[in-house]
């Protein structure tokens, strides 16, 4: 079943014939937080920004407006929530043994993605591109969360990498948005045109090897 039929399906309130007699078993709290941030996803795809309400939210989840604002408190909470897990999919930090391997080596396990959705879904990003004038602070949110966290994670490995004396960098900020551009693919073609956008897992992790050795090639290049 996809999304909109999901959503279509949602009601809130179950029919008598479908209700169980006391309390509902209890749910992991870690398992309630996926829920909703499932349900979050699905509204945000069916009614963007705007409809995305705690209301339709705890519809969707077939939880309670309270259970909802127990678990994240407020509406951008969620959404900030959303995105940060959303960006977890496919950017895991360099930790433990691999902080030695080579900076090439890092890099490339940075930005590699863990499978074949690299960056935001298109219709997340119409959402936000289309409601910001409305909700400003969910765009605010969704940038910080998103990109500029991604390049944010980037210039901490940039930073160990200068501080190791491996690579000479006078900015690494400005350097992080650099390689940031040359490894994920343009956002308005992913609106645009997201089916010719369409590639296997090996495909981006091969752009995201060949983004690292130009970057890295450049950088030396031009000597910082």
């Amino acid at each position: 079943m996809n999304a909109k039929s999901i959503f279509s399906a949602c009601t809130c309130t179950e029919p008598s014939t479908n209700r169980r007699r006391g309390r509902p078993p209890p749910i992991d709290p870690g398992e309630r937080k996926d829920l909703i941030l499932d349900a979050m996803e699905r509204v945000l795809t069916q009614k963007g920004l705007r409809g995305a309400t705690m209301a339709a939210i705890a519809c969707e989840a077939r939880m309670s407006k309270r259970t909802i604002y127990e678990v994240f408190g407020d509406r951008e909470a969620l959404f900030t929530a959303c995105v940060r897990r959303r960006r977890a999919d496919f950017m895991k930090p360099i930790e433990g043994d691999d902080c030695d391997l080579p900076l090439e080596e890092r890099l490339c396990k940075l930005l590699r993605p863990r499978g074949k959705e690299q960056t935001t879904p298109a219709c997340v990003l119409r959402a936000v591109i289309a409601e910001a004038p409305d909700q400003p602070e969910m765009a605010r949110s969704f940038l910080r969360e998103g990109p500029m966290a991604i390049q944010d994670a980037i210039t901490e490995e940039l930073d160990r990498a200068v501080s190791r004396g491996e690579i000479r960098i006078q900015d690494t900020k400005e350097a992080a948005r650099f390689l940031s551009s040359l490894v994920f693919s343009n956002p308005i073609e992913k609106l645009v045109a997201p089916e010719l956008l369409e590639q296997t897992e090996a495909q981006i992790e091969a752009r995201v090897r060949r983004g690292v050795k130009i970057f890295l090639g450049g950088i030396e290049a031009a000597g910082a």
